[in-house]
């Protein structure tokens, strides 16, 4: 019996983990940016960040409500090479109303 299910069992993970995969990235992703001190430094502890939009090629665009910050995450691969690479993020310019 265990033989019959095993391999149903395997196929439905591994189809199920393709497909949680782009969300799995780029729920890392905001989670990098959520958990930045730079981004923190940059907004200040009295923003609140409204939004993160995705502009593509791993740049976001955080919008407060009267500030927008450019941010780009980069994989920085470590020594040893890991399966997931660990993730870097680079804050860009504050624009920010009068």
């Amino acid at each position: 019996m265990i033989k019959f299910i095993a391999p149903f069992v395997l196929l439905f993970s591994i189809s199920a983990y393709a497909a949680l995969t782009p969300l799995a990235g780029s729920l890392r992703h905001y989670r990098a940016i959520t958990e930045s001190a730079e981004v923190y430094a940059a907004l200040g502890s009295a923003r609140v960040v409204d939004s993160i939009t995705d502009d593509g090629e791993g740049s976001y665009t955080l919008v407060s409500a009267d500030c927008l910050l450019k941010v780009t995450i980069e994989a920085v691969m470590n020594e040893p090479v890991r399966m997931v690479p660990e993730l870097k993020v680079t804050v860009g310019a504050l624009t920010c109303l009068p």
